[in-house]
């Protein structure tokens, strides 16, 4: 579509909790298992290009991890950080369950920057990223990125025809900004200090 830079898709973008789940990572000199608490996402090989994350290690997904090929995963550097402290974790594997599960082993590819997407106010938390092709959803988000010099509300007519002419029955709804939804992820948090705010007003006039 005219207009478009990039496009990937993600479950959803913001992330309002996450689980604990025991992990089994292999290192050069040993393999163990530890319980973590991380963010776990299916997204397109052109996610991080449409939401601009940068690539600190390995390679981004590509069409060639589809759902025959080997199981493969990007992470990004607060769960490199706690997993592989000090070392290159790109083709380190690690898997679901205890060192004595049947989980498939996933091959880390890729080591990408940070996302604040459980609220600017809190540090990064480990988050895993896998090939959309590999482990599909049934709800997605999709991420457009339109040139410096289109609106992207002017284009949502035809960002849905596009979508249309690809799966005509797949339902669209919410079509926003990222700026708009950020906006309506972030009202809790302004409510909340805008109360605390008052609050402090009134303790200091009196």
């Amino acid at each position: 579509v005219p207009g478009v830079e990039s496009a990937g898709v993600i479950g959803d973008l913001f992330i309002a909790n996450s689980k604990e789940q025991v992990v089994t990572v292999e290192r050069a000199d040993e393999t163990f298992s530890e319980r973590l608490r991380f963010r776990n996402d299916e997204v397109s090989a052109d996610f991080f290009k449409a939401i601009g994350t940068r690539l600190l290690g390995g390679r981004f997904f590509s069409i060639e991890d589809g759902p025959n090929a080997p199981l493969v995963a990007i992470i990004n550097d607060a769960m490199a950080r706690r997993l592989w402290p000090g070392r290159d974790p790109v083709g380190k594997r690690f898997k679901f369950g205890p060192r004595n599960s049947g989980n498939p082993w996933m091959e880390v590819v890729g080591v990408v920057g940070d996302m604040r997407r459980q609220g600017l106010e809190q540090e990064p938390i480990p988050q895993m990223f896998e090939p959309l092709a590999q482990n599909p959803s049934g709800l997605e988000t999709l991420l457009v990125r339109t040139s410096m010099n289109v609106d992207p509300l002017q284009m949502v007519g035809t960002l849905r025809a596009a979508v249309r002419r690809v799966e005509k029955d797949v339902p669209l709804y919410s079509v926003t900004s990222l700026e708009d939804r950020l906006a309506a992820f972030l009202t809790q948090r302004r409510f909340q200090t805008s109360l605390l705010i008052a609050f402090s007003v009134v303790a200091l006039l009196m």
